[in-house]
């Protein structure tokens, strides 16, 4: 198991790790409602974070989806036994929603591909329309545009570099080659290029496992921050939306998907130390 702090400066409660796991839930299980204008007002005389516990707690932790989910890991487990593949459990707690022992923060799993990316902006949209149907306007306070995979990935040109000064280093300490330096050089080079051809490769499997394009297109969209929502007469409340574990697709089964656990907390003063980037 890889694991990489993804943003100290975020301060998610449970830390931040970034999970390569197998077992994820299929591309099917993606189309989960998405609450629209004309349903927020149904919701509008639930506080902030009432709504939020509600949406993406209550409401997720359903048979249907419980249903769903284990139909997919039998037919992902199914086909890996025909090809002869390893069987392997992914943790239940992984595609689970959960309540903060102090009911603070709801963790709930985003499910994602390339091109289906709805779920991971959810939760940002939904709160926004909530925010709206109170009266309020919804603001993006600072976006989290950090790159979580940048633990795992690979610089090709500082990978050629550095094995190309090795091996150079090599054939001096050895005396190859002696006084047929540019033949040493022309190795040297042909052994960082085969080695950063690696890195690069490397570098495309994992955003593949990923889903990478479409955590990045949810980005844009500002599916990550800090929000506010200011409502005339009756105050203004927080949110912070952060992606928490990110968690790799089977390489093995093409119909699943990748996993992001979205920390969603809502705070009722303004949260100065986020709001002004400060480290912990």
């Amino acid at each position: 198991m890889n694991e990489g702090i993804l943003s100290a400066r975020w301060m998610v409660p449970a830390g931040a790790a970034l999970a390569i796991l197998g077992g994820c839930a299929a591309a099917g299980a993606l189309g989960g409602g998405v609450l629209t204008p004309e349903q927020a007002p149904r919701y509008a005389a639930l506080a902030p974070f009432e709504f939020v516990r509600l949406r993406f707690f209550d409401e997720a932790r359903t048979g249907a989806m419980d249903a769903i989910e284990t139909a997919v890991k039998g037919y992902a487990d199914a086909i890996n036994r025909l090809q002869r593949r390893p069987v392997t459990a992914a943790s239940g707690s992984v595609r689970k929603a959960e309540l903060a022992s102090d009911a603070s923060m709801v963790t709930w799993p985003a499910y994602f591909t390339d091109v289906n990316y709805v779920q991971l902006v959810r939760p940002a949209v939904e709160l926004k329309r909530f925010c709206e149907a109170r009266g309020g306007s919804w603001r993006t306070l600072e976006r989290y545009a950090d790159d979580p995979l940048t633990v795992l990935r690979s610089n090709p040109i500082a990978v050629f570099l550095e094995a190309q000064a090795r091996v150079k280093r090599h054939f001096a300490a050895q005396g190859a080659f002696a006084g047929f330096e540019e033949l040493r050089d022309v190795l040297a080079s042909d052994v960082g290029a085969e080695m950063a051809e690696e890195a690069a490769w490397t570098n495309r499997r994992i955003d593949r496992l990923f889903s990478a394009e479409g955590f990045r297109y949810a980005q844009r969209l500002d599916a990550f921050g800090l929000f506010s929502c200011e409502q005339s007469g009756s105050g203004t409340w927080w949110a912070s939306i952060l992606p928490a574990t990110l968690v790799s697709r089977d390489p093995s089964n093409a119909v699943e998907s990748s996993l992001v656990r979205i920390a969603i907390r809502v705070y009722a003063a303004k949260p100065k130390a986020e709001v002004q980037g400060s480290r912990p």
